[in-house]
């Protein structure tokens, strides 16, 4: 009974690790994708300039035919050119600066690249810690659901659970091997956005912004460093997957051993105590 316990205390010790991982992995994935809005909301082609120049078209056609009371899709000419003056509005507030509703103030677009990078790195960090204990902590439970003999039971008690982890059911055919988990493509997310803001960022300070020397050396050196402690906080956390792969590779071979080592002994048992048949 106090070996169940414990194996039990272990099994909810790699379920509580798994689930901390799948958090911050979402964390990171909801963070990613709002930076990622960002930038593309913030390019020039985007859809609020397309409207812009739609507008555009709308006023010139209406300033030609010199028309007050002419309507063009539910546009009169006054109309128009107060639709096309607030859109440049907002065209012009969107490119340059991004509004934070939590702390209802404005970041300019030119530090996104700065926030982001930080933001980013620290969330990655905290991904890495809960994915190294997940590691532990599955190596752990599959070590001591070993010794006590309940390796394949506990094996298929954590499997389901598993998002990050490729762990293939033990009786599935051998032809389609580990499941392919395209969810883990997540932790290469933030290298791939904080690369393409950092070159649109580097874009907009060159065509849009005069800075000093020092300015230009103090904002190049930091979103460089960042960029590169992202490529090696990527790099551990791939290097971690590829661990927690193989401890479920190592503990789904032993189950299957383990359980064929046992059938054959029970086989053997079977044939030494059958007696022989007389005639």
């Amino acid at each position: 009974m106090a070996t169940d316990n414990f194996v039990h205390a272990y099994i909810e010790a790699a379920d509580k690790a798994s689930k901390r991982s799948r958090e911050m992995l979402t964390v990171i994935i909801i963070v990613t994708a709002l930076i990622a809005s960002i930038f593309w909301n913030a390019r020039q082609g985007g859809w609020l300039a397309r409207r812009v120049a739609q507008m555009e078209h709308r006023v010139e056609i209406l300033q030609k035919l010199n028309d007050p009371s002419f309507t063009m899709a539910g546009y009169t000419l006054e109309d128009a050119r107060l639709a096309l003056a607030d859109l440049r509005r907002r065209q012009r507030e969107q490119t340059e600066s991004v509004h934070i509703p939590v702390i209802n103030t404005s970041l300019d677009i030119n530090d996104v690249a700065i926030f982001s990078g930080a933001i980013l790195i620290l969330l990655m960090f905290l991904f890495r810690r809960a994915l190294w204990q997940e590691v532990q902590a599955t190596s752990h439970v599959f070590r001591t659901a070993e010794s006590h003999d309940s390796l394949r039971p506990v094996y298929e008690l954590l499997s389901p659970q598993q998002t990050l982890a490729r762990a293939a059911p033990l009786d599935a055919d051998e032809e389609h091997g580990q499941p392919w988990n395209a969810l883990r493509l997540a932790a290469w997310a933030p290298m791939l956005v904080y690369f393409s803001l950092c070159v649109r960022s580097g874009i907009m300070l060159t065509a849009d912004v005069d800075l000093t020397s020092l300015e230009t050396w103090v904002y190049g050196w930091l979103t460089t460093i960042f960029f590169f402690a992202i490529i090696m906080l990527t790099r551990s956390l791939t290097a971690m997957l590829k661990s927690l792969d193989a401890i479920w590779l190592r503990a789904a071979g032993s189950a299957a051993t383990h359980v064929a080592s046992r059938n054959a002994a029970c086989g053997s048992e079977v044939l030494t105590s059958t007696p022989p048949n007389e005639y």
